[in-house]
């Protein structure tokens, strides 16, 4: 009897505890501070020497689309609370990689180097937000600003790079127009 009543007080003392302790906290916008977002390193770029169209095209298509998805995606995810932030934060990630993992012809190392730039800047920006050193509107704005990079600076290498596939195109097929009449 004796055993029982002492059991029975110690579970009503824990579940009074526990009670207590689960309403204690705050709002819910922040993580638990236990809780940290960390970014895995990006995967190491690889040089295709020299500049080979089908090198060339192959970046193109994969980089330019990849880009401007992740930066569609950075720019809706930043309506996200912190809490929830971790699945924008894994698939921007994998945007990232993908576009990383592209082996890049060296007549593309610089757009591409761009491109890392402004994907990192993004992804620290969600990092920090997640882990309570930015507010919702920092967040914001520096996503807003590096996309805004993206339309223009990394637009203008991408268009230059279609030019140049553009051009090989065209002079592969007067190559082969002037080879055919040549037969």
């Amino acid at each position: 009897m004796k055993l029982s009543r002492v059991l029975l007080i110690t579970i009503i003392v824990l579940s009074a505890a526990a009670l207590a302790l689960s309403a204690c906290g705050d709002d819910g916008d922040s993580l638990p501070p236990s809780v940290i977002i960390t970014v895995q390193p990006e995967p190491v770029a690889t040089t295709i020497p020299g500049c080979v169209s089908t090198d060339l095209e192959a970046w193109y298509e994969v980089a330019s689309t990849l880009v401007f998805t992740f930066r569609d995606e950075a720019r809706a995810g930043v309506d996200v609370k912190a809490i929830e932030i971790a699945p924008v934060v894994n698939r921007l990630v994998e945007l990232r990689d993908a576009i990383g993992r592209q082996p890049a012809p060296e007549c593309a190392v610089m757009t591409h180097n761009m491109i890392m730039l402004y994907v990192r800047d993004i992804l620290n920006a969600y990092q920090r937000y997640g882990n309570g050193e930015l507010t919702q509107d920092s967040l914001r704005a520096q996503v807003e600003a590096s996309a805004r990079e993206i339309d223009s600076s990394v637009s203008d290498l991408l268009n230059a790079i279609q030019g140049t596939l553009e051009e090989d195109l065209s002079d592969t097929r007067a190559t082969e127009s002037a080879a055919q009449l040549g037969n």
